[in-house]
């Protein structure tokens, strides 16, 4: 699983936060909880409506507001050819890896 927090200022986008591992669905239940414990400013929340992410969505859809299935379309090199004008442009900001929230 991958869960990531995004921000939006104009035309910047910045990652916030990362979890990347691998995870049953309890245990991704839990990293949802505490993604938006963390961040409770976050609107939406997105997540693939595949393997555990239904049951994740099911779970947590009347304790968490915003949760949103989504169906990525194409695969990964496909969906990274989508947004590579942005991060060409310079206008995705990562944290440096250094920096540990």
């Amino acid at each position: 699983m991958v869960g990531q927090v995004w921000a939006r200022l104009g035309s910047r986008y910045l990652l916030g936060d990362q979890i990347r591992a691998r995870m049953d669905c309890p245990t991704t239940v839990k990293a949802v909880r505490e993604l938006s414990q963390k961040w409770p400013g976050t609107l939406a929340k997105l997540i693939e409506d595949k393997a555990n992410g239904s049951a994740v969505i099911q779970m947590l859809s009347n304790e968490i507001a915003g949760l949103l299935p989504v169906n990525p379309e194409g695969g990964k090199i496909a969906r990274a050819a989508a947004v590579s004008p942005l991060i060409e442009a310079g206008n995705v900001y990562l944290p440096h890896p250094l920096y540990v929230p």
